[in-house]
């Protein structure tokens, strides 16, 4: 019975033995650095290799630290070497009065995303219980991924081109606030397109004919976008006018609107209040009235005025001086009227600069 015993331990040993030298087998070869830069060149591959102790946390999450590792060192590797994606890529736009928003428009705010979301990587993981540890092993060829970033840049090129396009359709039938807004829907794909570029040839990739199509739309926005500010959209409201329909004050938003218009200030007044570039609003007053000889009577009246610049978001409220009319005969309404003809001038005067800034 006993040396039965030991013959049973026997087996018992030789039968664990397969799954102890199974257990050593299964450690991947991609965890040898010399068999892994043979199969993984680094002139055709991005690869990265991380591990992740299991502590107190378990295998499933020391995997997936592993996993976010490895992936966040491939990300890093592709995008060390593009140097221009920190460069700002500002338009220079002299003798204008486009804003910090158009300035900026083609400054670069599109950051290296994740290879996972993008390409596709490939992810290898290993447990090794004998080290209380997780190895993750990630991977993905230049060349895929050079073709990726080709699609990529086609697509949004196409995509800004369509914009541009229909901005050019917008702007001919006058419709200028839409063509600006197609105009700043292009502008950051072309940014995005740009950083791409430089990924394209990080990767191995050759872009030349698509950073010529870009260049070329760049320039398009740009002319459009200053075409565009030289007609600035104004749009004139008076709260109270409508109040003081059939008196003096009733059209004083009109006569500032036709005031402006006929001025120097390149702009043009809209109906819609949200495809104005400038919002005037205006509040008229009659301060006074005073009667003097011969039935001859003056009155005083005087406006609020405040320029809202709907891009910047920046409000002016400049001072608008008291006018005074007169007129014959006891005619407090006529005495007003003139006043507001004055009043007119003085309000888009006073206004114009801030319109044209």
């Amino acid at each position: 019975m006993k040396k039965i015993t030991i013959q049973l331990g026997a087996a018992a040993a030789f039968m664990l033995l397969p799954a102890l030298v199974w257990a050593q087998a299964a450690a991947p070869a991609w965890l040898d650095g010399d068999v892994r830069a043979a199969q993984y060149p680094s002139h055709e591959w991005y690869t990265d290799v991380a591990v992740a102790d299991i502590g107190g946390d378990g295998v499933e999450k020391a995997t997936a630290r592993a996993r976010a590792s490895a992936v966040g060192n491939v990300s890093a590797k592709v995008s060390s070497s593009v140097t221009s994606r920190s460069q700002s890529r500002d338009v220079s736009v002299s003798a204008t009065n486009l804003d910090e928003q158009v300035r900026s428009l083609f400054s670069s705010s599109v950051n290296v995303e994740s290879a996972t979301s993008i390409a596709g990587i490939g992810v290898e993981t290993y447990h090794s219980p004998a080290e209380r540890a997780v190895y993750a092993f990630a991977y993905i060829r230049r060349a895929d991924l050079a073709d990726y970033y080709q699609r990529q840049i086609d697509l949004h090129l196409g995509n800004a081109e369509a914009a541009v396009n229909s901005a050019a359709a917008l702007a001919e039938r006058g419709d200028k606030a839409k063509a600006r807004a197609e105009c700043l829907r292009a502008a950051p794909l072309i940014d995005r397109t740009a950083v791409m570029q430089d990924l394209l040839s990080a990767a191995g990739g050759s872009a030349g004919l698509q950073q010529q199509r870009a260049a070329a739309l760049g320039a398009r926005i740009r002319d459009m976008l200053n075409a565009l500010e030289s007609g600035v959209m104004v749009y004139v409201k008076c709260p109270k006018c409508a109040e003081a329909e059939g008196s003096p004050a009733g059209d004083f938003a009109e006569q500032v609107s036709g005031a402006l218009a006929e001025g120097d200030c390149g702009c043009s007044i809209v109906n819609a209040e949200e495809d104005a570039d400038i919002v005037l609003t205006l509040l008229p007053k009659r301060n006074r009235c005073s009667e003097a000889a011969h039935g001859n009577v003056f009155c005083y009246v005087t406006a609020q005025a405040s320029v809202y610049n709907v891009r910047s978001r920046k409000t002016h409220k400049p001072p608008i001086n008291e006018k005074k009319g007169g007129w014959t005969q006891g005619d407090y309404d006529k005495a007003e009227a003139e006043g507001y003809k004055l009043l007119v001038k003085e309000v888009a005067a006073k206004t114009l600069p801030y319109i044209k800034n």
